[in-house]
């Protein structure tokens, strides 16, 4: 067991969120993870392996209707600030594949 040197520090550790973690891969066009359902906090996104085309990251109030946060056309780790409860979920739009397979990793936690 830990031993907390001030107040601050417990607290913290204390009321830290669980760590939600969705994983696979992207291999067609229109294909989109699911949606993981983050709480506000931060929350981050990654990609590997070889692909090409433009992964869109979307968020979602309510995991149906999804806007657009930012595309990439490499591999990339970004953090996000989740400033409500919300889905975010990653994907090919449908003429946004060429080809290859990337992974993916959504996280929230710290």
């Amino acid at each position: 067991m830990r031993n907390f040197t001030n107040l601050s520090e417990r607290s913290h550790f204390v009321t830290a969120p669980d760590l939600g973690i969705l994983t696979g891969s992207l291999t067609t066009p229109g294909g989109f993870s699911d949606g993981l359902h983050m709480a506000p906090g931060i929350g981050s996104v990654a990609t590997s392996g070889t692909w090409t085309g433009s992964i869109t990251v979307q968020m979602s109030q309510d995991n149906s209707t999804w806007f657009d946060i930012q595309s990439f056309t490499g591999n990339f780790a970004r953090t996000l600030t989740i400033g409500f409860k919300s889905y975010v979920r990653v994907g090919f739009k449908a003429a946004a594949w060429t080809g290859g397979t990337a992974k993916y990793i959504l996280g929230q936690g710290y």
